[in-house]
């Protein structure tokens, strides 16, 4: 199946749709501007999701440390030992018992869901989907995601993003915790 374009004439959702019915294994690279993110599916389902550039809040380390899994200076220690070692970062985590299995697979399908999900922002760009690829994930620690339920959280995500917007005011303030009452937005 050869599939590409442009998003004004193909939207992503009916590009994920048509891959999931199909039961399509293969690469969707999508390009806009200086940004390219790769999703790989196997049998329709979603097993991977990359972007370059990397952006920080997508390694997988910061989606540990952001969920309270793990601490920075765990972080720190594992990514030294990873670059010893040349293994993956969940691997190092796991034989370090910073993490167990499950907290990977969860923080790992997280990581694929928001680059995933940040797609169904977008309004231009290219894609191409190719079947030949072969497909690089980790089976053993990766759960696929149908991608109907990607369609449906990516379109419940489209719905509320103007409520969001509306609510935040300016994305270029910096939010923190707060005790109750304070106030926590700084410009």
């Amino acid at each position: 199946m050869a599939l590409q374009g442009t998003l004004k004439d193909f939207s992503l959702p009916d590009i994920f749709q048509l891959i999931g019915l199909q039961k399509k294994s293969g690469v969707l690279t999508l390009k806009d501007g200086s940004e390219v993110v790769t999703v790989s599916f196997l049998d329709g389902d979603v097993v991977a999701a990359d972007s370059l550039p990397k952006r920080m809040e997508d390694r997988l380390g910061m989606v540990l440390v952001k969920s309270g899994q793990i601490t920075d200076m765990q972080l720190q220690s594992a990514l030294k030992l990873q670059k010893q070692t040349l293994k993956q970062l969940g691997t190092v985590l796991v034989e370090q018992r910073y993490i167990g299995q499950e907290a990977l697979r969860e923080a790992l399908r997280i990581q694929v869901s928001q680059t995933v999900y940040r797609l169904f922002r977008w309004r231009n760009g290219e894609y191409k989907f190719s079947q030949d690829q072969k497909l690089d994930y980790d089976k053993e620690h990766v759960l696929p995601l149908s991608a109907e339920s990607v369609l449906m959280e990516g379109a419940r995500i489209l719905d509320e993003w103007p409520m969001i917007e509306k609510r935040v005011g300016s994305f270029s303030g910096i939010f923190g915790r707060t005790r109750a009452g304070e106030k926590a937005f700084s410009a």
